[in-house]
C-alpha cells in the first residue's frame, strides 16, 4: 500500500508504535490527564507495547514524539457515572506548535444517559511532526462531571495508540 499526505508519498513505512495506558480512573474531567500514564503493562504474560526504539515519551501529561514523520494518534476513554446520567463525555487531543499554547485538534463525545453505563469513545487525528522539540500532544477527559474517567494498571480502559506511518 503506498501513503499519500497532501500529495505528498511517504516513505519508510511504520517504523514506530507505541500504546500508553492510563492506569488509575479518577472522577470528573481532567484537562490534560497529567498523571497516572504507563507504556508498559502486563509485561509477564509477553505484551508489547511499542514497536522502535524513542517512539514517544511522556511527561505530566505532555506526549513527546520520538521521531519526525506523519503520526496517527488516537485517543480512547471509557467512562461510566453510578450514580446518575453524564450527557457530555468528550475525548479530546490537543496540540501544540511552539511546546506552549495548545488547541484543540480532535474531539470524540458520548453521553451516559442513566447510572451504571459505560460508554467508550475514540479522537484521532494524522499529525505531521516536523520538530520533535515543540510539536506535542496530550489528551484531556472534558465535560465530565460525575463520571469517571476510566484506568486500570491490568487491563486497558483509557489509552493512546501513537503510529508513526511513514516519512514525509
Amino acid at each position: 500500500m503506498v501513503l499519500y499526505v497532501g500529495g505528498t508519498q511517504l516513505s519508510g513505512g511504520i517504523s514506530h508504535a507505541q500504546m500508553w495506558n492510563m492506569n488509575t480512573a479518577f472522577e470528573g474531567g481532567a484537562a490534560p490527564i497529567a498523571s497516572n500514564w504507563s507504556a508498559t503493562w502486563n509485561s509477564d504474560v509477553g505484551d508489547v507495547s511499542s514497536l522502535g526504539s524513542n517512539s514517544v515519551t511522556e511527561s505530566s501529561g505532555i506526549f513527546t514524539f520520538g521521531a519526525t514523520g506523519i503520526w496517527d494518534v488516537r485517543f480512547t476513554m471509557q467512562t461510566s457515572d453510578n450514580s446518575g446520567a453524564d450527557l457530555d463525555c468528550f475525548a479530546q487531543i490537543h496540540r501544540t506548535l511552539d511546546n506552549s499554547s495548545y488547541t484543540a485538534m480532535a474531539r470524540s463525545g458520548c453521553g451516559l444517559t442513566v447510572a451504571n453505563q459505560y460508554l467508550t469513545t475514540t479522537a484521532h487525528c494524522l499529525l505531521d511532526i516536523t520538530d520533535t522539540s515543540n510539536q506535542k500532544v496530550r489528551f484531556h477527559a472534558a465535560g465530565l462531571s460525575s463520571a469517571d474517567c476510566y484506568g486500570h494498571n491490568d487491563y486497558i480502559h483509557t489509552y493512546a495508540i501513537f503510529i508513526k506511518l511513514g516519512d514525509t
